[in-house]
């Protein structure tokens, strides 16, 4: 009958929404799950590009360091070398 017929489309309906508020929720904690991912996305990579920086420091330092260093040597070296022109006689003396 045409009540009962009614009766079966408001049903239909009252499923219809309760399923697109499902959707909707659903719809809304993705949302949330991908603005976390990508700020934690966007933490993460700040905290790379600080780290890369702070590598690239860390490898200049050490390359001056090394430069300063094997001055030295070549300065100790030199030194060494002239002071065994002075206190080690020379064969022809």
């Amino acid at each position: 009958s045409l009540e009962s017929y009614r009766h079966k489309i408001q049903g239909n309906l009252s499923d219809k929404d309760q399923e697109k508020s499902l959707l909707e929720k659903r719809l809304n904690e993705l949302e949330l799950e991908l603005k976390k991912t990508l700020n934690d996305h966007s933490l993460t990579m700040i905290k790379f590009e600080s780290l890369a920086r702070e590598h690239d420091v860390l490898v200049q330092q050490q390359k001056l360091q090394s430069i300063e260093h094997q001055q030295e040597i070549e300065e100790l070296q030199d030194e060494l070398t002239e002071l065994k022109e002075i206190y080690i006689p020379s064969i022809d003396e």
